[in-house]
Formats: structure tokens, sequence, C-alpha cells
């Protein structure tokens, strides 16, 4: 797929899903990454809906900010807890789309 850029500086990434089943999926926009913020959807009046994002309330990160997925404890993408093969379908997963910097930012209306 390609991205179409608009004339703005910087582009970034849309996170418009994940799958925080085996631990939590977070991203980092400051330059030395020392806090990190997980993921959720939308915050209306002080509580998080939805929980996770989605492609209409997706969490907008620009180029700079780093994603990174925190597993549970002994928690292994290859294998399962008995030592059998884990299928691509139950491993930790994320869902993107470009963002060309222009629209809402941090997922507000």
């Amino acid at each position: 797929d390609s991205v179409l850029v608009a004339n703005h500086t910087e582009t970034g990434l849309a996170v418009i899903w994940v799958d925080n089943t085996f631990g939590s999926w977070q991203y980092s926009c400051n330059t030395s990454g020392v806090s990190w913020r997980n993921f959720i959807g939308d915050i209306q009046y002080g509580h998080t809906f939805p929980e996770l994002p989605l492609p209409d309330k997706a969490t907008l990160l620009l180029a700079h900010c780093r994603i990174r997925f925190v597993p549970e404890l002994y928690f292994n993408t290859e294998l399962d807890l008995q030592n059998q093969p884990r299928p691509l379908s139950n491993r930790p997963s994320i869902l993107v789309r470009g963002w060309d910097n222009t629209g809402l930012t941090q997922g507000r209306s």
C-alpha cells in the first residue's frame, strides 16, 4: 500500500487496534523513551470508551514515536505453555494505518 502525503512536515501512524491478550502494547513520543503509555480508545467524561483503539478512535502517532509490546510473565511468542508452536492467529498483534498528519489529533474531536 502507498501512503498519500499532504503538505505536512511529518507523517506517522494511526493505531486502530491492539491485542492485549498476552501483555500490553505501549507507545512513547518523547525523545528519551522513558515514559510509555498504554494504547486506549477515547476518554469521555473521565472514562475510557472504547477500551481499545478503533478505526474511528485511533491513537495518532507521529513518525518519531515508538511502539513496544510488554509481554506477561513467561509469555513466549513462538511457543505456548505446552511448548507447542503458537499459531500466528494466537500471537500479539497491532493494526496500523498510514497517517499524513491531517485531521484531528490526539484522538480528540
